[in-house]
């Protein structure tokens, strides 16, 4: 425990100066300043005294969600009762991991014995992950206010932070009401005769009878047929470039964030599908999922993502070549998320080379927003027009770079992390209709 001066300790130095000052009128003797020493650390030390022997016992509770979302304010409270037989003053501060925003940071309250009250917070967690919480740092105030003494109140607890799945959210709410649009995805129907069905819709010339669904006709009397979603069982693979350039942090989260988050609604729209989806986190050290049926694949990438971080290496894209090549025994569909740079372009199309001889490759290569946001900008001055040719150059390379990836045979999504959900989805689905695997 710390010991730090309260806010009326300052006034004890108001008698040894009103000593002072008669003595120096009076030519009063030394018993003057004994006298002023006394009066400053007798109610100092009193005070001092009755802080130690109060010792209050206070009953700490956080309510608050196991699970929160990643940058987004999410609402808890705190509970304190006081079940000693003293007062309790102090200054609260919850203690939480740094990149989480609390708000308010730190309140005051004073609580009379058997008394409780609850406190309303809200909190932004910054970064994904498991964090464990102590408790509430605590700063009380001696009966006098002459001292502050620091204590923990302790209240353990434990919280995970996922990504936000609000995107997620809204798009499951979208393919329920048939409307995808609103959210830049095109929902490709596929006239197939599979086991699930998708839709009524009018009768066309030359659809086979036994798609006629007679109870519709009759209901509406006119021919109404059933339409199916085709099914075709496909592996597809999530290979997240957990690189140092993914720790990339513009306005908001990180590029790695985001590449995770699309990842996470690609892998709910595929097992939608029917697909097996599996992933692979390509770092220091390689994690790998293989593809697997249904929800069970979002909810492993789900749990795996509290302890998915870019690191500080560089991209070993060879080392992945080998991983997948190696792990998956069955033509799949690999879609690589990542941000490279010229220095990577050689090793990228030797990837493409690799994995193209027996798998479809899409690689989406996020670009910084701040660099599409500047070349949509007129330049003003000699400044911003040697960066905006610098960008547009960069810009240009990187197109170049996409189109010789998509020649061998790769497709390439040259876009910004907040393109990319919709972009993402809507190659995907075009493969399926196509039926390039």
């Amino acid at each position: 425990m710390r010991l730090t001066p309260g806010p009326n300790l300052p006034l004890l130095l108001i008698p040894p100066l009103l000593c002072a000052l008669l003595a120096d009128l009076w030519l009063a003797g030394p018993w003057m300043f004994l006298l002023a020493l006394a009066l400053t650390a007798l109610p100092a030390l009193v005070d001092l005294l009755r802080l130690q022997r109060c010792q209050p016992e206070i009953r700490v509770e956080r309510r608050l969600r196991r699970s929160l979302p990643l940058n987004v304010w999410s609402g808890f409270g705190i509970s304190l009762v006081n079940a000693g037989p003293g007062g309790f003053t102090a200054q609260l501060a919850d203690r939480w991991p740094a990149g989480i925003e609390l708000a308010p940071e730190d309140f005051s309250l004073s609580l009379a014995p058997g008394h409780k009250v609850a406190i309303s917070c809200r909190i932004r967690p910054g970064q994904r992950g498991d964090f464990e919480l102590a408790g509430l740092d605590a700063l009380v105030l001696s009966p006098w206010r002459l001292w502050r003494q620091s204590r923990l109140l302790p209240c353990p607890d434990r919280v995970r932070v996922f990504p936000n799945f609000r995107e997620l959210h809204r798009y499951t709410l979208l393919a329920r009401s048939a409307q995808l649009g609103l959210m830049g995805i095109r929902q490709a129907a596929l006239h197939g005769e599979g086991q699930e069905f998708q839709q009524l819709r009018a009768y066309n010339p030359g659809d086979p009878l036994r798609l006629i669904d007679w109870k519709a006709t009759s209901r509406l009397q006119r021919l109404i047929s059933r339409e199916y979603q085709e099914e075709r069982d496909q592996n597809v693979v999530l290979a997240l470039d957990c690189s140092r350039r993914m720790r990339h942090r513009g306005r908001g989260l990180c590029l790695f964030d985001q590449a995770l988050n699309s990842a996470l609604l690609l892998a709910h729209v595929a097992a939608r599908q029917g697909d097996s989806v599996g992933f692979m986190a390509a770092g220091d050290t390689i994690l790998w999922q293989p593809p697997g049926k249904k929800a069970g694949a979002t909810r492993s990438l789900l749990l795996a993502s509290t302890r998915l971080f870019p690191e500080t290496v560089a991209a070993d894209y060879q080392a992945l070549a080998r991983e997948l090549a190696t792990r998956l025994k069955r033509r799949s569909l690999v879609i690589l998320l990542t941000n490279s740079r010229a220095e990577d372009y050689e090793r990228l199309e030797e990837l493409a080379r690799q994995l193209g001889r027996r798998h479809l490759l899409v690689i989406g290569d996020l670009m910084e927003q701040e660099v599409a946001d500047c070349l949509r900008q007129e330049p003003r001055g000699p400044d911003e027009a040697l960066r905006w040719q610098a960008l547009l150059a960069y810009s240009r390379a990187r197109r170049r770079f996409a189109l010789q990836l998509r020649r061998q045979g790769c497709l390439s999504l040259d876009c910004t992390a907040a393109e990319l959900p919709p972009l993402l989805v809507n190659t995907y689905l075009d493969i399926k209709r196509r039926k390039r695997l």
